[in-house]
C-alpha cells in the first residue's frame, strides 16, 4: 500500500506512479503459476528461500545504485514484485502440505490473521522510515524483511526434513482466490479446492 507513496516521493508524476504500480501487479500475477508449479516439484522451502534471496538482492540494487534509468528501474520492480508477492501463496501451500484436511480451516484463519496484522503494521513502519530517511527506505525495509525471511527459512530447512512429493498438495494461488472473491465467483472452482484438500 506504500508503493504509490514511494513512487510519488521518488519524483514520479501520475503516469510514473501508475506505471510503477501496473508493473508491480502484473509481475506478481504472471509469476504465480510458474513459481507454483516449480514448488510442486521441489521443496517449497527452497523456492521460498530463492524468492526471498532474489527479492533481497533486487531491493539492495535499487537502494544502493539508484536513481536508475526508468526502464531498468521498472524491470527491477517487476523482478522484486514477481518474487516477493509469491511468498504468501508459497507459505500457504507449504503449511497445507503438513496438515490434515480438518486442520486447514484453523491454519488458514491464523495465516490470514498474521497477514492482516502485517498488512496493517507494514505501512506504519515503512512510512515512518521513509519520513526519517527518504524514499529509499521503502526498498531498504522490504529488502531487510525478505533477507530476514531467507535466513529463517534456511534455518528451518536445516532443522526439518522436506515434505515427500507424494504427500504434497497442489500450489494454492491466493492471488486467484482474491480475484475470484472480488468478482463474486466461487474460488473453489477456480483453484480446485476440493482437489487441494
Amino acid at each position: 500500500s506504500m508503493g504509490p507513496v514511494y513512487a510519488r516521493l521518488s519524483g514520479n508524476g501520475p503516469r510514473g506512479v501508475a506505471a510503477f504500480m501496473a508493473v508491480s501487479i502484473l509481475a506478481a500475477v504472471l509469476t504465480q503459476y510458474p513459481v507454483g508449479r516449480l514448488s510442486d516439484r521441489v521443496d517449497r522451502r527452497t523456492v521460498i528461500a530463492s524468492a526471498c534471496t532474489l527479492a533481497t538482492l533486487v531491493a539492495a540494487s535499487i537502494v544502493f545504485f539508484g536513481p536508475l534509468p526508468r526502464g531498468l528501474f521498472l524491470a527491477l520492480t517487476a523482478l522484486f514484485s514477481g518474487s516477493a508477492l509469491t511468498l504468501y501463496s508459497l507459505s500457504v501451500s507449504h503449511v497445507n502440505d503438513k496438515l490434515e484436511p480438518a486442520q486447514m480451516v484453523d491454519a488458514s484463519s491464523a495465516l490470514l490473521m498474521m497477514n492482516g496484522m502485517a498488512a496493517a503494521a507494514g505501512p506504519v513502519l515503512a512510512g515512518s522510515l521513509i519520513h526519517a530517511f527518504g524514499p529509499r527506505a521503502y526498498f531498504a525495509t522490504l529488502g531487510t524483511l525478505t533477507g530476514a525471511l531467507t535466513v529463517y527459512d534456511l534455518w528451518r530447512k536445516s532443522r526439518r526434513a522436506a515434505v515427500p512429493r507424494e504427500l504434497k498438495g497442489p500450489f494454492i494461488n491466493t492471488q486467484q482466490i482474491v480475484t475470484c472473491a472480488g468478482l463474486d465467483s466461487p474460488p473453489a472452482r477456480a483453484v480446485g479446492a476440493k482437489e487441494a484438500i
